[in-house]
């Protein structure tokens, strides 16, 4: 049980060393679990306004064709992205890349709070590439940056499916 924790702890405490970490070789066998939100079948996602109110991790190169693209993939899963006044919840995010052997995850984070400021889920995953890099942001293309913010919308969707909003309370 000691080792799941660290495990979960662990990422975490090295994120803030990332930039002097050098390359950190993670062990592929160790799992940690993660919960994947499962989408409601027959919800009013676009009930159900979202505001990203930040995004980091992603050069200032990067960023506007991922935020466009993630607001494209949205609309067509009904996502209703809005301003801060006019949004029930609010997500912040972060993208990181980092490798393991032969490969490099690009691996995202989204919290999604509610009006209220609290915590409603968090939700991640990655996608991974063949090739590594003395900076592993380099080896992040466009394919790689669409495909990011295909699998964040498709997870901020079924965040959103699973409020109250959206099945009509």
């Amino acid at each position: 049980m000691r080792l799941r924790h660290a495990l979960v702890i662990l990422p975490v405490v090295l994120s803030g060393c990332v930039d002097t970490a050098g390359k950190l070789e993670v062990d592929p066998n160790i799992a940690v679990d993660t919960v994947k939100v499962m989408p409601v079948a027959g919800a009013n996602i676009a009930a159900v306004p979202l505001n990203v109110a930040r995004f980091e991790g992603l050069s200032a190169e990067q960023t506007p064709a991922f935020v466009a693209e993630l607001q494209r993939q949205g609309a067509g899963r009904q996502v209703a992205f809005a301003d801060g006044k006019k949004a029930k919840y609010v997500a912040l995010g972060y993208v990181s890349g980092f490798t393991v052997g032969p490969t490099t995850r690009f691996v995202y984070v989204w919290d999604v709070f509610d009006a209220a400021k609290h915590l409603r889920q968090r939700v991640s995953d990655a996608v991974i590439v063949q090739g590594v890099a003395s900076e592993p942001m380099a080896l992040l293309s466009p394919e790689v940056s669409n495909a990011l913010a295909a699998k964040s919308a498709d997870d901020l969707a079924a965040v959103l499916s699973n409020m109250p909003e959206a099945r009509g309370k």
